[in-house]
Order: structure tokens, then C-alpha cells, then sequence
């Protein structure tokens, strides 16, 4: 009846290229398998009359012959589209957009067939889709919007809200039209369902769209707009519908707009501390730290994993543990506290990250924010090495008690032996002054082998300036006392050389060593007093030191080398002398003897003190041990030298006292022999040290030796004599050694 009432009062409403036909007597249907212009008029329409951003209608409703170019009448757009469709209208975002488009498209034949599903196909305004035939289910390659303010197309935004117009046939009638834009499907903030405005008719729409926008000069294009475009050659096809599952990893998902999201760069969860640094050494302690929840909504933290040394304790019940996540809510905080077991470390610096993940945060669901942590630095330093003695100091101690052993036991053979003349010559006074010094040198060993591993600070305070005192005191001693002598005897034989007569007072022979004494002792006090040697340790690198005696200015310094200076000169002093009376022969050789000990002493010195200054002071073993050395091989080289060749003498002293008890046994038995008429048969006598002939007639002669005796008259007295002497020199052969 309407379209009866539109022919009658056909007025003509605008002007319009030929608009080809939509359906023909063979029931083509050129809008089933495309795009058509008929179905871009009516959806332009709609589009202009309610300023939407799309508008579609399906490709089953256009029907028609089209019309000729130029006037376009009512009657021509009610045989064009011949039901009285209201207009509705919506809003929906671009993921519900997609899927609109996606189901048309995938059930469209796209064949010009008349059938229900080629009727499917949406004919659009605004909109621009490219698909592939020939891929299935979904055949979609890009699909674009019309930007109204650009009046240029852009690719669909999923999560953008556009406005749709329609016909009221899809959003109520057309299944499944209306459950895609009902109520049940948009309900993302800001869609709104589509919703028909009664008594708003397509064709009338139409009919002010032409009436509007277009003249006899300027007709309605009816050209294919490439609003659908078939690509054959694309393969890739748009997929815009998400689903929670499908939400990639730094993503959540959002219910309100049904979209993966991109999860939060940060979450604003921090500790209280930044970096916290442990020592080895720090075994009891513990350190507290807070993890706080500055965030508006609650959210999920789990440790990762933790260093073995590390223990983590949460002093709050609320701490789920290391393997459940622990829910923190708005502004919460958890406190918690740590200790290190040092023992699961190696040596040197360990720097770690503790991090705590969070998993969740109330809207963002499923993210995994940056993680929340403190650094942790660990030192672990090497096993604090004090390069102390150790061990080494007992071969100090037992040099020390050779020394001591050696030194008291030729003293005590001097005072045993005082009255020989071997040691009456050397003078015992020397002897045991000697035996004294080197016995006080010696045991500068002892000191010199402390340290604090064994004794106190202060007693290594003490060990440091006891060492120069032992030293210079007891070289002091033992050298005086060579020189001494050896001035006397130098002194003594210059006066008999030019027969001078000449007294050596005993203050004259003491005084060098009074002399010397004084000068060591007042520079040791002055020493000790103003800058006394003390006992610091070193740093070598921050886990080794080494332990050395110094003053606190250039005083001991000074000091050291005075009395070096000193003592020094007085050996050179001593080897003066020595070397003057290098070519004195006297009975013992005793100047060659003291002389030897000197030079001994000298060439020690000189390759030893060297040795001593090649030697860094960190390496304390080899300066401990080459001192030692030197003090021993003084000491010892002193002692030896002078006390083996009187140990000697002596022996041959008393071998040769033997000899003469023999020859005057023997003589008191020569005397008997000569009394009587006949000689009795000889008697041996066995001397110990006379072994022929030869070592009885070397052997030093009795005052009387019987075979020296006066002769008596007569044969028989030179026979006696004779035979007694034969007899004698037979026996002395027949003597052990």
C-alpha cells in the first residue's frame, strides 16, 4: 500500500548515476556475491543521516531493477529496498565490530546466488574490508574505518567505540544479527546495544540523503567504492577476539573491554633497603628489611630463588612461604629478617639480587610486575693469614739452647781447666767473658722468635727493644774482650822488641770493654726512652698482614744506626790488631786463634747482613730464619774457633804430663837395673800416646831420663846403660796409643 502511495505522489528526490539493477528476472542477485551500489546508497544514507562511523544493512534485502541516470524517484527506492525497515542504532568497540564482519564475511557465497546465507553478506558505509575467498573459516585480511574528522581510512582499533547505524531487521529480526548487537554481546563500557527509532524509515532516510547532497550537476556516484575487496593473494588473515587465555605473557586481561592488556611496566612495591652488605665475620647478625605495598589494590609476591647462604625469615605470619604466594594488600607492609651461614661461601666478594616477583595486582590480574628487590654484597675474605712464626720459631729456640749449651759448657771446662797453662796463656778472664757475650747474643734468639701469636702486645712491645739490647750488649762483650787481648799481646811483644819493659795494668785490658759497654748501654737507654721499638702489624692486602717492630719516628732509626756505627767500628778496631799480630809466634798461637774468630765474624757479616736487605719485610719466615742463622753461625763460629784448638792443647798437655810420670817410672827402674851384676829381664811399660821408637825419643825429656844418668866404670856400666836405654826405647815401642 505505501509503495502504491509512493508511485502515485512519485516525486522526484535527487539525481543519481544508472544504479545497475539488484536482482533480475533470473534471480541474479549481484549484491550476494559483493559489493553492490545500491547497498552503498542506503548505507550511506543511514551513515549521513545519524553521522555514525559505519552503517550496514544485509545483501538480501536490496532487490530492484535499478533506475536510469538522472532523476531518481521515491517510487525507485521502495522497488530497490521493499520493506519498511526503522532505522536502529549502536555503539560497539572494534573487537565486536570484527566479529560482526567476520561472521558475514565467513558465511557470505559471495556466488550472486539467491540463497539465505549469500543474503548475509553485509553491504557497509564507512567501513573498507579486504578478505580471501579462497581461505576458510575466517577470510578477513584487514579491515578500515573511516575517520570522520580525517576523512581518511584506518585500520580497525579493537578498543575503540564506534557508532553503527542499521536496519531494525538485523538488530531484531535476522538471526544471529540480533544476539551480535544486542545486549548479551556488547557489554564493554560505552557500547550500547542497537536499539530501533520507530518511524524512521530506510527510504525516507535515502530519500533526504539525495535530496541533500546531490544535483542534476552533481549526481550520486554509483561506482563500486572498493568498500569490499576480494585478495586472493593475501594469507594472513585479522584476528581481533581475544579470550583470557589467549593473553601472551606481560599481558592481563581486562573483562570490562574483553582485551588482553598490556601489564604495568611497574609496580609501585618496594623494601625499605637498597643494599645491605654482610662480612663473614658476621655470623650472629641479623638484618631486617621491609617489603610495602604503596600500590592502590592488593598484590601477590613470591621469592625467587634465594642463595644457599642466605636465610630468609618473615617475623609475620602472613608470609606464605617461598613456594606460595604471599597476598599483600593496599599499603601493607611485611617485614623480614636475615641471616648468612659463610660457610657455603668461597673466598672473595659475592653481589646478588634478592627479588621478590609480583605475580598479581588487583586490576592487572596475572601480571608480572618488575620485580621487587635489594642487593645483597658478601664478603667472604680468605682465611685471615698473620703470617706468624709458627712452627719455625721451635728451631729458633733450639739454635738458642745449642748456643747456650755450648757457651755455658766451655765456660764451666775454662773454670775447670783454670790452672792449665794452655788456659793461663789465653787468660780465663777472656775466655769466660767470651763464653758470657756470646751466651747474651745468643739468646737475642729468644725474643726474636716472639710474637702475638704465643705472648700479648705488650709483651712483643717488650720482645722488640729486648732484641737490640741482647744484641749490642753481648757483642760488645765478646768483641771487647778480643780486642783486649789482642792489645795486650801486640802491646807486649812491641815492648820486647825494643827491649822495653812494659806493665799491662788490669784496668788497661778492661777498659775497652768498660768503654764500650757504657756507650752501648746510654745509646739503648736513650733509644728505649725517647722512641721505644713497638710491635704493629702491616697490611699486606686486606686478609694478610705481617707483624714487625718499629719506632714512631726516625729516632730508632738513628739509634740502630749509631750503635751499628759503633759496634762496627770497634771490630774494625779488633781486626786492626788482629792483622798486627798475624806473624806473632807464640807458644799457643793464640792471636792466630782470636784472629780467625774475627775474620769469621767479618765474612759472616758481610754475606749475611746483605742477605737481610733482600728480604721484603712482609716475608717474615725468611727474615726470621736468616736471622736466626746469622746469630747462630756467630755465636757458634766464635765459640768453635777459639775453644776446639784449647780444647786440643789441652789434650796434648796432658798426654804429654802422662809421658813424663812414664820417664820417671822408668828412670826409677834404670837406677835398680844398674845395681845389680846381672841385668833381670826387661819390663815393659805401656804409655798411652807413645806407639815406637820414634814417639819415645820426640817425647819431651824428663828433668833426669835415665838415660841420661851418669855411667858408671867398667864395661859393665856402659853395658847397663845400654841396655837399659834399648830396653826403654823397646818398651816405648811396645806403648798403645
Amino acid at each position: 500500500r505505501a509503495a502504491d502511495e509512493a508511485l502515485r505522489n512519485n516525486p522526484v528526490i535527487g539525481y543519481s548515476d544508472e544504479m545497475p539493477f539488484a536482482r533480475d528476472s533470473t534471480s541474479y542477485r549481484p549484491c550476494k556475491s559483493g559489493e553492490c551500489p545500491i547497498g552503498n546508497l542506503f548505507t550511506d544514507a543511514a551513515r549521513w543521516y545519524t553521522n555514525a562511523d559505519v552503517a550496514f544493512i544485509t545483501s538480501g534485502g536490496v532487490r530492484g531493477p535499478g533506475w536510469a541516470a538522472g532523476d531518481v524517484h521515491v517510487s525507485d527506492l521502495y522497488e530497490a529496498l521493499p520493506f519498511t525497515n526503522n532505522l536502529c542504532t549502536g555503539r560497539m568497540n572494534g573487537v565486536h565490530l570484527f566479529q560482526l564482519l567476520n561472521y558475514s564475511m565467513s558465511v557470505a557465497t559471495f556466488e550472486g546466488e539467491d540463497t539465505d546465507d549469500g543474503g548475509r553478506l553485509l553491504q557497509s558505509s564507512g567501513l573498507r574490508v579486504t578478505y580471501n575467498t579462497e581461505l576458510n573459516p575466517s577470510n578477513i585480511i584487514s579491515i578500515e574505518v573511516m575517520d570522520k574528522e580525517s576523512g581518511q581510512f584506518k585500520p580497525i582499533d579493537r578498543l575503540q567505540i564506534y557508532e553503527f547505524a542499521t536496519d531494525s531487521y538485523l538488530c531484531d529480526g535476522y538471526t544471529p544479527f540480533p544476539s551480535l548487537l544486542g545486549s548479551d554481546n556488547l557489554v564493554v563500557e560505552g557500547e550500547q546495544p542497537g536499539t530501533i527509532i520507530e518511524g524512521v524509515l530506510f527510504q525516507e532516510m535515502a530519500a533526504d540523503f539525495l535530496n541533500a547532497t546531490t544535483s542534476i550537476d552533481a549526481p550520486y556516484n554509483t561506482a563500486t567504492q572498493n568498500r569490499l575487496v576480494n585478495d586472493t593473494t593475501a594469507t594472513e588473515v585479522l584476528n581481533l577476539i581475544q579470550s583470557e587465555d589467549s593473553c601472551a605473557p606481560g599481558e592481563y586481561w581486562e573483562s570490562d573491554i574483553q582485551t588482553c592488556m598490556h601489564c604495568p611496566v611497574n609496580f609501585d612495591v618496594t623494601f625499605s633497603k637498597k643494599l645491605i652488605e654482610f662480612e663473614a665475620t658476621d655470623q650472629e647478625r641479623v638484618e631486617s628489611i621491609t617489603l610495602t605495598n604503596n600500590e592502590e589494590f592488593y598484590v601477590a609476591i613470591i621469592p625467587k630463588k634465594l642463595p644457599d647462604w642466605l636465610v630468609l625469615d618473615s617475623v609475620e605470619s602472613v608470609y606464605a612461604g617461598s613456594d606460595i604466594p604471599t597476598i599483600l594488600g593496599a599499603g601493607e607492609s611485611l617485614q623480614f629478617s636475615m641471616s648468612i651461614i659463610s660457610s657455603e661461601l668461597e673466598e672473595g666478594t659475592v653481589y646478588v639480587t634478592i627479588a621478590f616477583g609480583v605475580l598479581d595486582g588487583g586490576d592487572y590480574h596475572g601480571c608480572v610486575g618488575s620485580d621487587a628487590g635489594f642487593d645483597i654484597t658478601m664478603r667472604v675474605l680468605p682465611t685471615e693469614q698473620l703470617n706468624q712464626l709458627g712452627s719455625i720459631r721451635a728451631a729458633g729456640f733450639t739454635l738458642f739452647g745449642i748456643i747456650a749449651i755450648t757457651s755455658i759448657s766451655f765456660a764451666v771446662f775454662v773454670i775447670c781447666h783454670r790452672q792449665q797453662q794452655v788456659v793461663k796463656a789465653l787468660q780465663p778472664i777472656f775466655l769466660l767473658c767470651i763464653c758470657g757475650g756470646v751466651l747474651v747474643l745468643g739468646s737475642s734468639i729468644i725474643p726474636l722468635s716472639l710474637d702475638d701469636e704465643i705472648i700479648s702486645q705488650r709483651g712483643c712491645d717488650i720482645s722488640c727493644m729486648a732484641l737490640p739490647w741482647l744484641i749490642c750488649l753481648g757483642f760488645s762483650v765478646a768483641i771487647s774482650a778480643l780486642f783486649a787481648k789482642l792489645w795486650r799481646i801486640n802491646k807486649l811483644f812491641s815492648a820486647s822488641r825494643s827491649c822495653r819493659r812494659v806493665q799491662v795494668r788490669v784496668q788497661d785490658v778492661a777498659m775497652p770493654l768498660v768503654v764500650l759497654l757504657v756507650a752501648n748501654i746510654t745509646i739503648l737507654i736513650c733509644w728505649t726512652l725517647i722512641d721505644p721499638l713497638v710491635y704493629k702489624r702491616f697490611e699486606m692486602m686486606p686478609w694478610s698482614t705481617y707483624g714487625r717492630c718499629v719506632g714512631s719516628s726516625n729516632v730508632s732509626n738513628i739509634s740502630l744506626i749509631i750503635v751499628g756505627v759503633l759496634n762496627g767500628v770497634v771490630l774494625f778496631l779488633a781486626l786492626v790488631q788482629a792483622w798486627k799480630a798475624r806473624n806473632i809466634s807464640d807458644e799457643f798461637s793464640e792471636t792466630k786463634i782470636v784472629g780467625s774468630a774475627l775474620y769469621g765474624w767479618l765474612q759472616l757479616l758481610i754475606v749475611g747482613v746483605p742477605v737481610l736487605f733482600l728480604i721484603s719485610d712482609d716475608n717474615t719466615t725468611a727474615r726470621y730464619f736468616v736471622l736466626v742463622a746469622l746469630i747462630f753461625l756467630v755465636s757458634m763460629s766464635m765459640l768453635l774457633i777459639i775453644f776446639v784448638p784449647l780444647f786440643i792443647q789441652i789434650r796434648r798437655a796432658q798426654v804429654k804430663q802422662k809421658v813424663q810420670v812414664v820417664s820417671h817410672q822408668m828412670d826409677s827402674q834404670s837406677q835398680q837395673i844398674g845395681s845389680r851384676s846381672s841385668a833381670p829381664p826387661r819390663k815393659v811399660f805401656q804409655i798411652s800416646g807413645i806407639r815406637d821408637k820414634k814417639d819415645f825419643n820426640s817425647a819431651p825429656k824428663v828433668p833426669y831420663p835415665f838415660w841420661d844418668m851418669p855411667q858408671g866404670s867398667g864395661g859393665q856400666g856402659q853395658e847397663t846403660q845400654e841396655s837399659s836405654a834399648n830396653g826403654a826405647a823397646d818398651a816405648a815401642a811396645a806403648l798403645p796409643v
